[in-house]
């Protein structure tokens, strides 16, 4: 699949993972105050930007790249070109006319493609220093819809002082397009960034508490099954079994995390000190994330799908 059909998809998927409602706390969650030895927060929000705060972020976008760059704001349900939760640019497109056409190769496509993202690396939600550490490539676009050359830009940045979490690790995934005059005419920018954060890591309950198993254990499991025979029927029906109910002996795991919960609509953003406790039992998979501090459920398991056809799925 060429890198441009893949600017409408992808950018659905930003919007998607701001968006998805896990078991967020409400805004008065009491449980706000709790600190750590440190005296920093066990719990973090952020709250959407207002639109005057973000129409301000397009101003100085607009004021460093030029005033022939196009950021829409959008209204309602309407996409929005500038993320409500973390501030960065999520799609910006130059509307002014391009200049005379260069000789473009891939080495100066992505010199092209690295000086943008220098420049505007506080738009992207990481620094200038941190573009050398990422993966790019370019190549040749297979239409003339966004530019005539795409840049793709992937890594991987960890936040700082949360290096061993892998939760509020950022992955970035820009693609940038260069018009035939060799210069950055539009990009869309997928990346899952995270915030800064002052959380304390050490937690009120030790990973041998009970207390963080107390709402895992006997907790009942279920596996869907899915019928594989009609693979593009619109609406399928899944066939719900219960492999039982989690004994002590099916937990394999317990280890020391930050939850990221989105809230309803991009409202708000959570952080909260947790724990992700992974249960195997008949050979599915299921992780239970539970508070650090108080052992209660944030998280149930995702249930797993297993194909009919597998006669073994559900073998001990």
């Amino acid at each position: 699949m060429g890198a441009e059909r893949l600017v409408a998809s992808l950018f659905v998927l930003a919007a998607a993972a701001c968006s998805r409602n896990t078991a967020a706390p409400p805004p008065e969650d009491a449980r706000a105050s709790l600190r750590g030895p440190s005296g920093a927060p066990h719990f973090q929000m952020f709250r959407a930007m207002p639109a005057s705060e973000r129409a301000g972020v397009v101003a100085r976008f607009r004021s460093k790249n030029g005033a022939g760059w196009s950021v829409t704001l959008g209204a309602g349900d309407a996409p929005d070109d500038v993320d409500p939760l973390f501030g960065v640019v999520r799609r910006a497109r130059r509307e002014d006319p391009p200049g005379p056409p260069v000789e473009l190769d891939e080495e100066t496509a992505v010199a092209e493609g690295v000086a943008f993202l220098t420049r505007n690396a506080e738009f992207f939600g990481f620094s200038a220093g941190d573009v050398a550490t990422f993966d790019i490539a370019a190549g040749p676009a297979r239409t003339h819809t966004f530019g005539a050359w795409v840049v793709r830009v992937r890594g991987r940045l960890a936040t700082r002082g949360y290096e061993g979490f892998a939760a509020v690790t950022s992955m970035i995934d820009i693609l940038v397009y260069l018009g035939e005059d060799g210069r950055s005419r539009y990009f869309v920018n997928v990346s899952r960034v995270h915030p800064r954060l002052t959380l304390d890591t050490t937690p009120r309950l030790g990973p041998d508490d009970p207390r963080i198993l107390q709402h895992v254990v006997g907790r009942e499991l279920i596996v869907a099954i899915d019928d594989p025979r009609h693979p593009n029927a619109r609406v399928r029906e899944l066939r719900r079994i219960s492999l039982g109910k989690v004994e002590g002996g099916d937990v394999k795991s317990t280890r020391l995390t930050i939850h990221v919960s989105p809230g309803p609509r991009a409202v708000y953003v959570t952080y909260r000190l947790a724990y992700a406790v992974d249960v195997i039992k008949e050979r599915q998979r299921y992780r239970f994330v539970v508070d650090a501090d108080t052992g209660d459920l944030l998280e149930d398991a995702i249930v797993p799908v297993v194909p009919e056809d597998r006669d073994d799925a559900l073998a001990p």
